[in-house]
């Protein structure tokens, strides 16, 4: 036999042991997955009871920062946003969105309408 050659009893032995490291290393990967996937679910649910709309407002000089924090379920609340801020006078000047697991963060930027200066004014003064 040559110098480095495995008799073919040898090489399905070898064979047999990898194979059943293989299947410890699966049976470790599958618990690991449904370990990772109960952690999602119960994070993803503990997320949808949290994720009752939540929106902060701050004033800048004339501009207004609205910050919209909510669930994938309620992305109608941005379109309802906007609508507000229109009503109010205000002009959306730019908006943007992150998506961190399953909540979406809307921020919104709006100045004063120059159509509605006198809204501003008293706006200021309440």
């Amino acid at each position: 036999m040559f110098q480095g050659m495995v008799s073919q009893p040898d090489q399905l032995h070898e064979a047999t042991n990898y194979i059943k490291k293989l299947q410890i290393k699966l049976e470790k990967m599958k618990e690991e997955k449904e370990n990772l996937m109960r952690i999602k679910k119960r994070k993803g649910s503990s997320l949808g009871q949290q994720s009752t709309p939540r929106i902060d407002v701050r004033e800048i000089a004339s501009t207004l920062e609205v910050i919209l924090i909510s669930g994938v379920d309620f992305q109608i609340m941005l379109s309802e946003t906007i609508r507000v801020i229109h009503e109010e006078g205000f002009d959306v000047i730019n908006a943007s969105f992150s998506i961190i697991n399953d909540i979406i963060v809307h921020t919104i930027h709006a100045q004063v309408d120059i159509l509605f200066p006198s809204f501003y004014f008293i706006y200021k003064h309440l």
